[in-house]
């Protein structure tokens, strides 16, 4: 299974790199369009940024997984919530089996309590 793994990392980075490399001019980047910027004027501050296309392409790429990866933690809360409350409730019932098995099992003897149990476990 590792090796499917390499080899599709491998068959997914190679044509990657490819573009990438293709891709080497320099663009220009500006926050908003220039009809838009008449009324905002956010490039007037922050001014054009001359970067590679293939810097661009990763920039997004990136953005994307981790806008993604957090939508998916927000979406699973209430799964991670039901497990929590699940986790909860077994301590609680391990809990008060114990204290029910040691009330029951008061002034026993200990090797016969353990022989009982094991008994009752088969």
């Amino acid at each position: 299974m590792r090796y499917v793994k390499i080899a599709i990392a491998i068959l997914i980075a190679i044509p990657l790199i490819t573009i990438f490399y293709a891709n080497r001019q320099t663009v220009e980047l500006v926050i908003l369009p220039e009809t838009l910027e008449r009324f905002v004027g956010l490039n007037a501050i922050m001014g054009p940024i001359s970067v590679p296309l293939w810097a661009v392409a990763i920039g997004f790429l990136a953005l994307g997984l981790v806008l993604g990866f957090f939508w998916e933690w927000f979406r699973e809360y209430k799964h991670r919530h039901e497990a929590a409350k699940g986790r909860q409730s077994k301590a609680e019932l391990q809990a008060e089996v114990k204290k029910m098995k040691a009330r029951e099992n008061a002034g026993k003897d200990p090797v016969l309590v353990m022989v009982e149990e094991t008994a009752a476990a088969r």
